[in-house]
């Protein structure tokens, strides 16, 4: 069976530069992963919606017993994300990697899983979507939720940028510098002016001379934390709690 043509892959030109600068953000998260789904024994399943390269799945497994379906569509992130499955042995018996994306995969979701869902994971991917598709893809999960299961969301801030935040042209914030090897990489991001849209670069230095750069005009974009939480409301979904920038939701 042929796996149908996906959209562009907006990953295949900054793909490599992804996870050096996704460290942090997934730490931070560790804790309300096991808060949420520590208890589940190894018969549950957790969903991961959008699992980009794994940096994130492997953190979720090591945090509960469950199963874990991970749900990604880039084929340059899925190759990752196969790449640190198989690279932690314990991890190919329970961890499943689907190639789809949200909403349209998750209507699948009676043939992925034996029941509902005990718990989902939507980290870092709802941005990827529009309006709509957000509204459907948190209908779909709160859909799929068993009674008592739960599910941790990543929120955008309190003062989330919009248009007429600073803009490229007023300077780059820089992220995160890494060192590898004779290579510093650095990833900025701003927020455009007009559209409120993301820019990110990721440059690849080597002393004082710059060996190539990327540019990533992104289409992310989220409202702000407010309207955000009454989108979940709306999806089916009650905010538990939240802890360092993730909600805990369940069934409404």
């Amino acid at each position: 069976m042929t796996t149908p043509a996906s959209p562009a892959d907006t990953y295949a030109a900054v793909g490599e530069f992804h996870d050096l600068f996704m460290d942090e953000a997934w730490g931070r998260l560790v804790p309300t992963l096991a808060r949420a789904f520590g208890a589940l024994d190894a018969e549950a399943t957790v969903l991961d919606s959008g699992a980009g390269s794994g940096v994130g799945t492997r953190r979720l497994a090591g945090a509960t017993r469950a199963s874990v379906i991970a749900v990604e569509p880039s084929v340059t992130m899925r190759s990752a994300l196969l790449a640190r499955v198989v690279g932690v042995p314990a991890l190919t018996d329970r961890v499943s990697v689907i190639a789809g994306a949200a909403p349209a995969v998750l209507r699948q979701l009676g043939s992925l899983v034996d029941g509902a869902l005990d718990g989902f994971v939507c980290a870092h991917v709802l941005g990827h979507l529009g309006e709509a598709d957000r509204a459907a893809t948190l209908a779909a999960l709160a859909g799929g939720l068993a009674p008592g299961g739960r599910g941790v969301i990543t929120l955008p801030p309190p003062s989330d940028a919009g248009p007429g935040a600073p803009g490229p042209d007023d300077g780059w914030e820089i992220l995160e510098e890494r060192v590898i090897g004779r290579h510093r990489y650095v990833s900025r991001r701003a927020v455009d002016g007009a559209t409120g849209r993301m820019v990110s670069t990721y440059e690849m230095w080597e002393g004082e001379r710059l060996v190539r750069g990327q540019e990533e005009r992104s289409g992310w974009s989220l409202p702000p934390l407010e309207e955000f939480i009454r989108e979940l409301d709306r999806a089916g979904l009650a905010v538990e709690e939240v802890i360092a920038g993730a909600a805990i939701v369940r069934r409404r």
